[in-house]
């Protein structure tokens, strides 16, 4: 075969490799031919190719062969926090360094650690570590004071809001209310005292949330009140009659 021939031969395969969608160990796989020579073939006919590509990402023309999908994509998936859209899990993207400050201010505002941010949006926490640490080395980390986000912010990310209840302390929930000083980890609570509304108090402020147990019952607490106090009364009142 002439040299002719052949870069003819491997351009048509290249182009038919970026038309096809495929990852490039599938379509090497299908046609029968070497992954090494198919790279070895694109930079030598100067043609770049994605890292990798999903099965069910769409073909690309020859034309544009640039592997970041259009800024727009990015805006919209930062938008709503959700870029397993046009981030499969083979598909390995490379971002530019302004989206990773956005990034990670976003992650700020949100008040979750890297670790939560990273499973929320698919991104892995050690790619977002890795960010920071070149931000911070050159001096463009994005401001990392705490934030508390706006109620028209936290509507517009697309959010269930959550309702808390404030109450005024009246006459009947004291007399309802197990103080949380008396239930503790070694103190089981009296089953048989419990009323049918329970309102657990203590020095936090007002601020209510309802739990509807599986039985029925309703248990009234405080936002501040300790997880494993809360558990052990609603295990309690589950079995109570």
């Amino acid at each position: 075969m002439h040299d002719d021939d052949e870069e003819t031969l491997w351009r048509e395969r290249l182009h038919d490799y970026l038309q096809s969608g495929k990852i490039q160990r599938q379509f090497c796989r299908d046609r029968g031919i070497s992954g090494v020579a198919l790279l070895k073939w694109a930079r030598r006919l100067d043609i770049e190719l994605p890292r990798t590509r999903s099965p069910h990402a769409r073909p690309l023309a020859p034309a544009n062969l640039h592997p970041l999908p259009p800024p727009t994509d990015f805006e919209e998936a930062l938008r709503t926090r959700n870029f397993r859209h046009f981030l499969p899990s083979d598909t390995r993207r490379a971002w530019a360094g302004g989206e990773w400050g956005r990034l990670l201010a976003d992650a700020r505002r949100m008040g979750l650690s890297l670790e939560a941010y990273g499973r929320l949006i698919g991104i892995p926490p050690a790619t977002l570590y890795s960010w920071r640490k070149r931000l911070l080395k050159s001096g463009d980390l994005p401001d990392e004071t705490p934030f508390v986000a706006s109620e028209p912010e936290i509507q517009a990310a697309g959010f269930a809001s959550v309702v808390i209840q404030t109450e005024p302390q009246t006459e009947r929930n004291s007399a309802d209310a197990i103080d949380l000083t008396c239930v503790t980890s070694d103190t089981d609570a009296n089953i048989a005292s419990l009323p049918r509304n329970v309102a657990i108090t203590g020095n936090f402020g007002p601020a209510l949330v309802e739990v509807v147990l599986r039985n029925g019952r309703t248990l009234r607490l405080h936002t501040r009140t300790n997880f494993f106090l809360i558990e052990k009364l609603a295990t309690i009142m589950e079995r109570a009659e």
